[in-house]
């Protein structure tokens, strides 16, 4: 997971430094976390139980087409979700700490800066 913020501080670290023309970054979040430590981080940081369900990908598709979600957008939803629990996205890197020069922000501290929306 990567905050926003971050991405917009490579964004105009890009934009503004020499020597970042033509190449792929891979931005990451500081942490690479699980839906169950998220979970756990909303509930700890909010004050109040959020458990995480792992819902089978052929029902969260069914669940997202029957509330108006698009039949792509619902079967990517579902593999991203697997890929996830799959461990597609259990590694960091140093892109925002290398090209944007800052520590990135935890889903933690994510989190208690949104907590109004949350709620």
């Amino acid at each position: 997971m990567v905050d926003t913020r971050d991405i917009a501080a490579v964004a105009v670290a890009c934009l503004t430094e020499r020597g970042k023309e033509s190449r792929t970054l891979v931005l990451t979040g500081g942490d690479a976390i699980t839906h169950a430590q998220a979970a756990a981080t909303l509930s700890a940081v909010l004050g109040k139980t959020i458990n995480y369900v792992d819902v089978p990908a052929e029902q969260l598709v069914g669940a997202l087409t029957s509330i108006g979600v698009p039949q792509w957008l619902a079967n990517d939803l579902a593999m991203l979700g697997e890929d996830i629990v799959g461990g597609q996205f259990s590694h960091t890197t140093d892109v925002v700490e290398v090209v944007a020069k800052k520590a990135p922000f935890t889903f933690e501290q994510f989190v208690r800066d949104h907590a109004e929306v949350f709620s």
